[in-house]
């Protein structure tokens, strides 16, 4: 099992890698001046991708223990190197087409250029949108999973996480939507051939690397619904009454310390215990959970323990 903190370690590489490269790309457009609108809008794209990064790693470098195995979990790590790769390939197709703007001036040449490749433009956006949402969504997902005592009640947390899941399916069809539209499109290999002609809406490279990252970005997809779910459905726990008898041991409620924690809601009838037997009911950590299982029950007869348990 790999260590915790490399494994922390290794996503704030990707994310620190990932953030310098959408920093390269968002400097190199904001350096060309009069740049065709096409271009200046992506801007705000690459911006927003920007903030998403450095909360997630605020948040990480804050909760290291509580979010990294949720992290790890819903493959945050690949889903960023997602970004990463799509930034890259993008940058390189902007040196491309600003090759002759010179002095940080765009040239009329180079704005002709970009005017007839919006197909292009409006591709790596939809990429790199669709990669920057997915990051956002594990994020919120983790986040909500450890961060249920923030919500001033049960139904709160409970609707959130319901919402949550509405947007992580929407999130999911869309990414099977972008997969069906790009294996639709006919690439034209005699015009890709032409090295001299780029116009072509989508090329085999940029075809093949949206196709490898889509299905990170839907199973990360799954993951965060999974996860986002099984919280909302920790949300209540309703219990009767718990006994324990004859020196024997009862227990009833959450161990751990994430899921199901925070401001769950339990409900539970009377607690009992006689003849030197223990009983828990509500949470329990993980290491008090196997202290109470992993130590002898006393062997003398004591007479009866109870309590009355409540929301």
């Amino acid at each position: 099992m790999a260590d915790p903190l490399s494994i922390t370690s290794g996503i704030l590489a990707v994310v620190g890698a990932a953030y310098t490269s959408t920093k390269g790309l968002y400097d190199l457009i904001d350096g060309l001046q009069n740049a065709p609108k096409a271009i200046a809008e992506m801007k705000s794209d690459i911006g927003a991708v920007q903030g998403v990064l450095k909360a997630l790693e605020t948040n990480l470098r804050e909760k290291p223990a509580a979010l990294t195995p949720i992290f790890e979990r819903v493959r945050i790590k690949e889903t960023v190197g997602a970004c990463d790769d799509i930034t890259k390939n993008f940058t390189q197709t902007i040196e491309k087409y600003t090759a002759h703007s010179k002095d940080g001036s765009f040239s009329k040449r180079d704005r002709l250029t970009v005017t007839f490749r919006k197909s292009k433009l409006d591709g790596f956006r939809t990429r790199l949108n669709a990669a920057k949402d997915t990051v956002q969504f594990a994020v919120t997902s983790a986040n909500l999973t450890i961060s249920s005592s923030t919500y001033s009640s049960t139904e709160d947390l409970k609707a959130t996480l319901e919402m949550h899941e509405d947007a992580l399916r929407s999130q999911s069809q869309l990414l099977v939507n972008i997969e069906k539209d790009i294996k639709d499109l006919e690439i034209d290999e005699e015009a890709e051939a032409d090295e001299t002609n780029d116009i072509i809406a989508i090329t085999t490279r940029e075809r093949d690397l949206t196709l490898a990252i889509l299905p990170v970005l839907q199973k990360s997809c799954a993951e965060a619904l999974a996860v986002t779910e099984a919280q909302a459905n920790n949300t209540t726990q309703r219990f009767g009454n718990v006994t324990a008898e004859d020196f024997s041991k009862v227990g009833a409620g959450v161990v751990g310390s994430h899921l199901g924690t925070g401001n769950v809601q339990q409900k539970w009838g009377d607690t009992k215990a006689t003849k030197s037997s223990q009983a828990f009911v509500g949470r329990m950590d993980g290491q008090a959970f196997r202290d109470f299982w992993s130590s002898p029950t006393p062997n003398s007869d004591a007479g009866p323990r109870s309590g009355t348990g409540g929301a």
